[in-house]
């Protein structure tokens, strides 16, 4: 899961980027931003947070999966 940082319980530790084995995060103004193109989603960072800051971002989240179609509802 790609996750953002909730900036308003952020305290600005940096242990989530200390953790982050991408270097998907950086300090911004003295909150922890996520670089989502660099994000894998391994969730180290969410872990890592003391303040649950870190959440999964529903831009990115998965769509929902869908059975698989059969013909005239036979199975092959």
């Amino acid at each position: 899961m790609i996750v953002k940082i909730e900036s308003e319980k952020c305290t600005g530790c940096a242990l989530c980027i200390e953790d982050c084995p991408m270097a998907a995060i950086e300090l911004k103004d003295g909150k922890a931003v996520v670089i989502a193109e660099m994000c894998r989603g391994c969730e180290a960072c969410v872990m890592s947070c003391p303040q649950e800051a870190i959440v999964e971002d529903p831009k990115f989240a998965p769509a929902p999966q869908r059975a698989p179609q059969t013909m005239h509802g036979w199975r092959h």
